[in-house]
């Protein structure tokens, strides 16, 4: 019997090690003080490591304040700027190829900058799908220094047909503040 219970509690014990995931385990500058969950979730790695609902595209957001409460909802709120800065980012990209400019001249900066606050105002529907949050405290040869923080993260998922939308309003945004010599190639670029 106690060969028995010998093996029996071997075989879980190694079951539950190569089952569950591991600890991270890396040097930080800060101390993990608390979090929400023990282990951090796959999806603060990648987003494409979330399995949500096909339908919606996610992105992360994510914020820092020394009010947990605070923490989570500016993270929440970072979420639209997230998503219109990567649209605009890449309508940018486009344009600057098309224009031949410099992507640090100050044409392509106010560009950007003015396409991202017009996206802002079009992306809705953007629901909080996961949260996470540390309290960390920085430290310094192996002593904490400071005062404690939350560091907080948002996924946040937006239905792929209203992105369309949003990324279709920057094109146009942008085709309509192009040079006339260069809107046709930059309506034929994204229709590409």
């Amino acid at each position: 019997m106690t060969k028995f219970f010998s093996f029996f509690l071997i075989s879980i014990a190694m079951i539950s090690c190569a089952s569950g995931k591991k600890a991270r385990e890396f040097e930080i500058d800060y101390k993990i003080l608390n979090a929400s969950n023990k282990i951090e979730p796959d999806w603060l790695e990648s987003v494409d490591n979330y399995k949500g609902d096909k339908d919606y595209h996610y992105f992360l957001s994510q914020s820092e304040n020394r009010n947990r409460r605070l923490c989570v909802k500016s993270a929440t709120a970072r979420s639209t700027a997230v998503i219109a800065s990567e649209i605009s980012q890449e309508i940018a990209n486009d344009y600057t190829e098309v224009t031949n400019l410099d992507e640090d001249s100050q044409e392509i900066k106010t560009f950007s900058e003015t396409l991202t606050q017009s996206i802002r105002t079009k992306v809705s529907g953007v629901r909080v799908k996961e949260q996470y949050w540390e309290k960390r405290q920085k430290m310094k040869d192996e002593k904490l220094i400071g005062d404690p923080y939350y560091t907080c993260y948002s996924l946040v998922g937006i239905k792929e047909d209203t992105l369309q939308r949003a990324i279709r309003y920057a094109q146009e945004k942008a085709i309509a503040v192009a040079n006339d010599s260069h809107k046709e190639e930059l309506r034929q670029k994204f229709e590409d």
